[in-house]
């Protein structure tokens, strides 16, 4: 009887185990939760003064969102799949246990899912977003308003302030970022941008 080679029975051994590390990476669960996706909701389709999201009626229009965060705007766009890594420093009046849960969500990339991401969106904006699983594509593809990224979101230990970064990347020389910082309404429990920090422009 014949028997395979130690060493060949041990690359297929470290293939299998290759195999197998990547499917149970690509399962394990990113942790994103609703109150994060109605975060993203709020920025990227914020309100405006008198509280009512304006709706897009068709992919030539685009919304007019605050001036302080210039640049980025919720027409037709692609977000892409992946949060971005990044970190904050701990600014005078900011909360401290904010800024580091931020920071504490973001050391690694995760997966934004793209159902969950539409389902907190407005019901008359949802078709104007695509979430991209491959940024050089969208590039090439030139989408509408280029692509945005999003970081991870931090919250304070009551869940009533937040913050998170977006992008706005036009192509590999053009793009602007913020770092926007928002509250929750008592009221309605709906988020809102309450302060916008400029954190890059290229």
């Amino acid at each position: 009887m014949q028997h395979d080679p130690p060493g060949g029975m041990s690359i297929a051994v470290f293939a299998l185990a290759l195999l197998f590390t990547d499917i149970c990476f690509a399962a394990t669960p990113c942790g994103i939760d609703d109150e994060e996706y109605a975060v993203y909701s709020a920025v990227l389709f914020p309100e405006t003064d008198g509280g009512q999201q304006v709706s897009v009626p068709n992919s030539s229009d685009l919304l007019r969102t605050p001036s302080s965060l210039a640049g980025i705007w919720p027409g037709p766009y692609a977000v892409s799949s992946s949060t971005m890594t990044i970190s904050a420093k701990v600014s005078e009046g900011k909360d401290t246990a904010l800024l580091k849960n931020f920071n504490r969500k973001n050391t690694q990339a995760c997966q934004i899912e793209g159902s969950r991401l539409t389902a907190a969106l407005p019901k008359h904006n949802r078709n104007h977003v695509h979430v991209s699983y491959n940024a050089e594509t969208k590039k090439q593809e030139n989408f509408a308003g280029g692509l945005i990224q999003l970081s991870r979101v931090g919250f304070n230990q009551g869940k009533t302030e937040a913050v998170v970064e977006v992008h706005a990347i036009y192509d590999s020389e053009a793009g602007i970022g913020y770092r926007v910082f928002l509250q929750k309404t008592a009221s309605d429990g709906k988020w809102r941008v309450q302060d916008v920090v400029k954190t890059r422009q290229f």
